[in-house]
């Protein structure tokens, strides 16, 4: 077998590198409007933003209701994920007294959205803004205390827009697929009493914090004192903003923010009796 060896002179040779090291590298993704309206991303570093934000881009049409709904972007982590979207209807559609969408987040890749209800997925928050064109834009989320979304298939399912009406509520059969690889950092955090013995977990990031108590005696009987008492503090041990939402109350607490946090600038966590300290 002949091998043939190419020479290039020496000044091409430069001239390449030199244009190759012109070429800019391209920029990271950015928060849609979506995304934007419903957050505030003034405190997120820039390195979280790049690995906790996905674009998908993927757009499904329900043949029977007419439905058009595009999957703008993801953002989060293993435990927590915000999906943004946009839905076109049908002209004549009366999209002012249309409701936020029923949403499910099944694991794996479902073709039945009975399937999906079936295995009952997971909580949802949503927010919504209708257009003067008739299209609708959507922001919901799914969170939970431990590790889900880590490589694995899941499928996004669309029932149906409810009306505010008696009727003309929108049914829908559309389904989305695909693996999140969002990566925004977790820490987990041990809580202790003075004495050192464990008597809780929690863990947060830039999106969400998740806390529970074991014992009944650490915990207000009214859970809306126990959800209020849980608290990132900065570097000045002060309660840090998140304008959050909660759920919870019981044994376990989570609280999903509209103000995004630097997780480095988070020096300790407050829950119930107990503030613990961290280090980074």
């Amino acid at each position: 077998m002949n091998h043939r060896i190419l020479f290039v002179p020496a000044a091409l040779l430069a001239l390449a590198l030199a244009l190759g090291g012109c070429t800019s590298s391209p920029a990271a993704a950015q928060p849609d409007d979506i995304l934007t309206s419903a957050l505030d991303f003034s405190a997120l570093d820039q390195e979280t933003l790049a690995g906790s934000l996905r674009e998908i881009g993927q757009t499904v049409t329900d043949p029977e209701s007419g439905v058009s709904v595009h999957i703008n972007q993801t953002l989060g982590n293993s435990m927590i994920l915000y999906v943004s979207f946009t839905a076109e209807f049908p002209e004549g559609t009366n999209t002012e007294a249309l409701a936020a969408p029923e949403v499910l987040l099944a694991e794996g890749a479902v073709t039945d959205p009975a399937e999906a209800k079936a295995m009952g997925y997971l909580s949802q928050t949503s927010s919504q803004e209708t257009a003067e064109d008739g299209t609708f834009s959507c922001l919901v989320s799914f969170g939970f205390d431990r590790a889900v979304f880590q490589g694995q298939e899941v499928s996004l399912v669309i029932t149906g827009f409810p009306s505010t009406e008696e009727s003309g509520g929108v049914d829908t059969n559309l389904i989305f697929t695909w693996t999140p690889d969002n990566q925004g950092p977790i820490q987990y955090v041990d809580l202790v009493n003075e004495e050192g013995k464990m008597v809780g977990t929690a863990n947060f990031s830039s999106f969400a914090v998740n806390v529970t108590l074991w014992d009944q005696s650490d915990r207000s009987d009214d859970p809306q004192t126990f959800i209020r008492s849980i608290q990132l503090l900065d570097q000045q041990d002060t309660p840090m903003e998140t304008n959050a939402s909660s759920g919870g109350g019981g044994s376990s607490a989570q609280k999903q923010f509209r103000t995004l946090v630097d997780v480095n600038q988070v020096s300790a966590i407050q829950a119930g009796p107990y503030t613990v300290s961290l280090t980074h």
